[in-house]
């Protein structure tokens, strides 16, 4: 990571240093080949020189994938920012299964490796962190312009991950107490998901209630009025990333130029399509509603340290992961 950093930071001109004349898919796809390299390399280490029976020791092998996978996962989303801006296109499917791979990944290693260890409940804050945003960055591609680049089948999958982390997270085993780090990043992704639920819900219902061309309807009060007609293409060209009603009426709308907008606070949400999920941790009196909002007594706790980002508009306007 250090040599990629050097590489792609290698502009004296620029205030920050990143050189953006450079391909970054290029790089990625390079250093990614050393980075597969040393995590098989390390695999067979463990395999050959570490007793697997202990726990101590299954647990530190468990960390290669974890950090391995989300080290790649900033190495794609470099490449990822760089096609965002110029404008998304069939293209950069490669970029986009990387990064999706590399962000379920993360969530896996975190669910199948880290969480049945029993070591979790004394983990860094780093764990429960790098999980947090790998589920931010897979909520991220759900937005309208990478419909046609993800599938269908993957957004499932991105909902049932972040509701298993959830979970996991939120458990006993790992959360001490109500204000333990990974009871604050559950209650955080549980807002977040049921944000974004609402989201691909009404837009997909808004793409299914859309009128064929020339279709008359009735309008509230009983006058006819016949929707102008659209071609697929020119359809393309526009989408809403959350089209619910403001208390103003308006409808919040973004094209394709490479920026992401979060809808408002004051949205009123419509009715979801996907059933509403709450997650429990056993023994707990916790419950985390995917109704629960953000601004509750935990909002200290959750936009504490390294969730200032995701707080921020910034960080979902652009692609780019923190590492």
């Amino acid at each position: 990571m250090a040599r990629f950093h050097d590489e792609i930071y290698s502009d004296p001109d620029s205030l920050t240093g990143l050189n953006e004349r450079v391909d970054f898919r290029e790089i990625a796809l390079r250093h990614d080949v050393d980075l597969s390299s040393y995590f098989e390399d390390w695999t067979r280490r463990f395999a050959e020189d570490s007793d697997m029976d202990d726990p101590a020791c299954k647990f530190r092998a468990s960390l290669l994938p974890f950090f391995t996978n989300y080290s790649r996962l900033v190495m794609y989303s470099f490449a990822f920012q760089q096609a965002f801006r110029r404008g998304i296109s069939i293209d950069d499917q490669l970029v986009v299964d990387k990064c999706f791979k590399a962000a379920t990944d993360v969530i896996l290693a975190m669910l199948d490796g880290l969480a049945p260890s029993g070591f979790e409940r004394y983990a860094p804050d780093s764990h429960f962190i790098f999980a947090t945003f790998a589920s931010a960055f897979l909520l991220k591609l759900l937005k309208p312009e990478f419909a046609v680049l993800v599938k269908k089948d993957q957004e499932e999958q991105i909902f049932q991950l972040i509701g298993r982390l959830i979970q996991n997270l939120n458990s006993p085993e790992i959360a001490i107490d109500d204000r333990h780090t990974p009871r604050l990043h559950a209650r955080f992704l549980a807002s977040l998901l049921s944000r974004h639920k609402r989201d691909v819900a009404s837009s997909t219902r808004s793409q299914q209630t859309e009128p064929p061309q020339g279709q008359t309807t009735t309008g509230s009060a009983g006058r006819s009025t016949t929707q102008p007609g659209t071609d697929q293409a020119s359809m393309q060209q526009v989408f809403s990333m959350s089209p619910v009603s403001s208390p103003q009426g308006n409808i919040p709308q973004t094209q394709p130029t490479g920026r992401m907008h979060t809808p408002p606070d004051n949205a009123v949400p419509v009715e979801q399509v996907y059933q509403q999920e709450t997650y429990t941790a056993d023994a707990s009196p916790d419950v985390l509603d995917f109704d629960s909002n953000v601004n509750g007594a935990f909002e200290e706790e959750l936009f504490g340290g390294a969730l200032l980002a995701l707080k921020s508009s910034s960080y979902w306007d652009n692609m780019m992961m923190p590492g």
